[in-house]
């Protein structure tokens, strides 16, 4: 739980975090109480297998969730950009975690070209807790649907777009997330 309070620090400044889970869920006095004099040591070797506090965030976004199907592993995928990704300041540190959370989901069956894409869907400023109509109201640029539109054929059927990809590059995209998504392909 104090990872989790810790996540809004982590958005507002720019230090690297980890989180290291205690056996027996042992707060860390209750730890060095219990340990005694093996406490150090034994933090010290613990230390070592600290996860990154975004990667941690992300595994407990998922846990529970059934990933077992296309629709489910879209909602996953989509709870994962929502909640920790889309708070992501660093660009190149969300598409880092945007490849994690296609190999947590399932890499043979979802892409880290498909995460980024929802992220660019989900732009900043765009949360899910607004109204259906707000999220009506914002426009998509016809410039930025195109590109998607492009990204989209380019990833569901390669073999139509093979001989247009080496005519196309990512100084093709405007949009930064499509850019990537486009390197990534």
């Amino acid at each position: 739980r104090a990872a989790e309070r810790a996540f809004p620090f982590f958005e507002q400044y720019p230090v690297e975090l980890a989180v290291l889970i205690l056996p027996e869920g042992l707060d860390p006095a209750d730890f060095v109480l219990a340990r005694g004099d093996q406490a150090g040591e034994e933090l010290a070797v613990l230390a070592e297998r600290a996860t990154p506090l975004l990667e941690y965030m992300v595994d407990r976004q998922l846990v529970g969730k059934d990933l077992s199907s296309p629709e489910a592993q879209t909602r996953a995928v989509r709870s994962v950009v929502e909640q920790i990704l889309s708070r992501i300041k660093d660009p190149v540190l969300q598409e880092k975690y945007a490849v994690i959370t296609a190999d947590k989901v399932g890499r043979t069956t979802v892409s880290e070209t498909a995460v980024l894409l929802e992220l660019q869907r989900l732009r900043p400023g765009e949360r899910s807790s607004g109204s259906e109509e707000d999220k009506g109201a914002r426009r998509v640029p016809p410039w930025q649907r195109v590109e998607r539109e492009a990204l989209k054929l380019l990833i569901q059927v390669p073999r139509l777009c093979a001989d247009r990809m080496l005519e196309l590059g990512p100084d093709r995209f405007a949009t930064p997330g499509y850019r990537a998504a486009f390197e990534l392909i």
